[in-house]
């Protein structure tokens, strides 16, 4: 064989490995992704404290069902799994609801009075409760108290960032 020959070979047989490659990844391997982000927080008047608005973007490719959405007060952040919380007043407008891939929903939580002069050692926390299609359930927690007095000033911050979900059957 020349060395044409051989080249045309190993480029043809890269080619087929992207293309097995390409197909496992598209049609074989299922993955379950989710990003939340916070777009607007505001107070309200009335019964609720404050309005937060979130973006939920299921970036895999398997259906996720929102199954419940909490208002907790703890001093972790690992999880309902891992650590006992307080479920404080709240109504969220736009659960439960299915997440089909590469949707992207936005959903509205009322937070109710809170007691602010408490010791900044207790967190509280929106908490997302998701089931994916294999019956895996997983958490997203993202943390709203305690916060600077910017947040959006304040690079440091987690409020505004994105956050993913988290596996909490293992």
């Amino acid at each position: 064989m020349t060395t044409n020959e051989l080249l045309t070979l190993a480029i043809s047989g890269i080619a087929l490995l992207t293309s097995v490659l390409s197909l496992y990844l598209q049609f074989i391997h299922q993955r379950t992704a989710l990003v939340g982000r916070l777009l607007r927080m505001h107070t309200t008047e009335g019964k609720w404290e404050s309005q937060l608005t979130y973006s939920l973007s299921n970036t895999g490719n398997r259906e996720i069902l929102l199954s419940d959405v909490e208002f907790l007060e703890g001093v972790s952040d690992l999880g309902r799994a891992h650590d006992a919380y307080t479920v404080l007043p709240y109504n969220c407008l736009d659960s439960p609801c299915v997440l089909k891939p590469g949707e992207i929903r936005l959903l509205r939580v009322l937070l109710g009075t809170s007691r602010r002069g408490e010791t900044r050692e207790r967190k509280r926390f929106i908490m997302f409760e998701f089931t994916g299609s294999t019956g895996s359930v997983y958490e997203l927690l993202h943390q709203v108290w305690p916060v600077a007095e910017s947040p959006r000033e304040n690079k440091d911050t987690k409020l505004w960032k994105p956050f993913t979900l988290k596996d909490c059957s293992k």
